[in-house]
């Protein structure tokens, strides 16, 4: 971020869900879809805000059966391009995970 360059960290952002019958701390997440890369607009020269649509599309994971979360990774790239081409693992490490109630 300190640096003068356009390149910013790439954040991602999916949805996870699993029965509402598993105890709360159970590894039982899985995703809901492909993960969307979020756009980032400068707020300061040093800080970005990053905007994106996740949608659930089917329709049954919003009932009260499933339990979902939104799940917010960034990834610091290794070639300071500011795109991910490929899995992020092949050109990027996470250096953040959130995962929100939803």
């Amino acid at each position: 971020y300190g640096k003068a360059t356009s390149a910013t960290s790439i954040v991602q952002a999916h949805v996870e869900y699993m029965e509402s019958t598993m105890p709360e701390d159970a590894v039982s997440w899985r995703p809901l879809g492909a993960a969307i890369t979020l756009r980032p607009s400068p707020v300061e020269a040093w800080r970005y805000h990053w905007t994106g649509q996740v949608r659930i599309i089917d329709v049954k994971f919003l009932s009260q059966r499933w339990r979902r979360r939104l799940v917010i990774q960034e990834f610091e790239q290794f070639n300071q391009t500011g795109s991910l081409n490929g899995p992020p693992e092949d050109s990027a490490r996470l250096i953040s995970a959130h995962a929100v109630p939803i």
